[in-house]
């Protein structure tokens, strides 16, 4: 197995935890009136956002803000 294909799977491991854990945890937010659905949304891709912000600034800082045509 190389090295990509390695990252590959961590990458789609750490996603699946999120994804499973997303579920459980939005629902006991909401079903005891803690956090409103709109706003727990609103976190979500907030807290995403930021952190895919961040690795992209930690990864790959040259390239996140040269755009080309075809982008």
């Amino acid at each position: 197995m190389t090295i990509s294909q390695c990252k590959g799977i961590g990458w789609a491991l750490v996603s699946v935890f999120f994804w499973g854990t997303m579920f459980p945890v939005g629902r006991f937010l909401v079903a005891g009136d803690r956090v409103d659905p709109a706003v727990l949304g609103l976190l979500r891709f907030a807290i995403g956002g930021a952190l895919l912000f961040g690795a992209g600034m930690l990864i790959c800082r040259e390239r996140m803000f040269q755009l080309r045509r075809a982008d």
